[in-house]
């Protein structure tokens, strides 16, 4: 029983961390969109290494973490 219940858990931590993975993923990839297409390169750059300014950006250009269920 407690085998299981550990398996269950190991499971759903990893489903949650490819999840976040994902989202993450979505989210930089509409704001290097976004960026890219106003000539912002600059700001781009300084998005991939600046995690305050990144997080300032998606509020500025509205991109939310919400990513659809696959399954």
């Amino acid at each position: 029983k407690e085998e299981g219940l550990e398996e269950g858990l190991m499971r759903g931590r990893q489903e949650g961390l490819d999840e976040g993975l994902d989202e993450g993923a979505k989210m930089m990839g509409s704001l290097m969109s976004i960026l890219y297409s106003f000539g912002k390169i600059d700001d781009a750059t300084r998005a991939v290494e600046d995690k305050e300014f990144r997080e300032k950006l998606y509020k500025e250009y509205g991109i939310t973490g919400s990513v659809e269920k696959t399954s």
